[in-house]
């Protein structure tokens, strides 16, 4: 389902209140909630995460070295994807 809203902060909101089942927010709109607690605490939710996975999203909650180590790792197989792919950049 697709909800029209004027603003990031306003579909974050509205998420936050559980008018809407999710949203996709920018750092600005969502680091105050995840600061606060909210926007973690509503993440944490069995049925938002089946539902983000049902999505096709990979749910890797963890630390910040966590996340640094897994984009380290990530580079190193695209990388080695374009390289053996011969991809160019236009």
């Amino acid at each position: 389902m697709h909800i029209p809203f004027k603003s990031g902060q306003q579909a974050t909101l509205e998420a936050l209140a559980g008018r809407v089942p999710l949203t996709v927010a920018g750092v600005s709109n969502a680091l105050p909630h995840l600061q606060s607690g909210r926007l973690a605490a509503s993440l944490k939710a069995p049925a938002t995460i089946g539902k983000l996975e049902s999505m096709g999203f990979d749910l890797a909650p963890g630390t910040p070295a966590q996340l640094g180590g897994r984009m380290e790792r990530d580079e190193a197989v695209f990388a080695r994807v374009v390289r053996d792919g011969g991809i160019k950049a236009e």
